[in-house]
C-alpha cells in the first residue's frame, strides 16, 4: 500500500506542476518543456 500512496503522490505533484507551468505559459504546449 505504501508504494501506490507514493505514485499516486509523485503522479499528482508530476500533474501540479504540468498544470501550473501550462497556467504560466498559455503559448507554450505541453511538447515544447
Amino acid at each position: 500500500m505504501k508504494s501506490a500512496v507514493s505514485f499516486l503522490i509523485s503522479l499528482l505533484s508530476v500533474l501540479g506542476q504540468t498544470y501550473t507551468a501550462a497556467t504560466r505559459n498559455p503559448v507554450k504546449t505541453l511538447g515544447q518543456d
